[in-house]
């Protein structure tokens, strides 16, 4: 029973007018952010939204960009249409 709903809920979502429904609904949602709140960062301090992605892959070394690359490597149309490349480091 699990299964075929499930697969009832993957059927309505594909529907153009569910999609754009559910996407205008998180649209919405997301004006309602107030990105300059602080926020409690693992219950020590408060800080902004802040993006870290920089900071952190700077700390990966050139196995670990290869070892990801490898693996983004078999999902390539995907990151095309995302618009996201392999990333590029000191042995990639």
């Amino acid at each position: 029973m699990t299964n075929f709903w499930h697969r009832r809920q993957q059927q309505r979502h594909d529907l153009p007018e569910e999609r754009c429904l559910n996407l205008a609904a998180h649209l919405e949602s997301a004006r309602r952010l107030n990105l300059r709140q602080r926020l409690r960062v693992k219950g020590v301090y408060d800080e902004v939204l802040t993006n870290m992605n920089p900071r952190q892959l700077a700390r990966l070394d050139a196995g670990q960009i290869q070892t990801m690359n490898r693996v983004f490597k078999r999902h390539r149309a995907l990151l095309d249409y995302f618009g996201y490349e392999l990333m590029h480091g000191p042995a990639a």
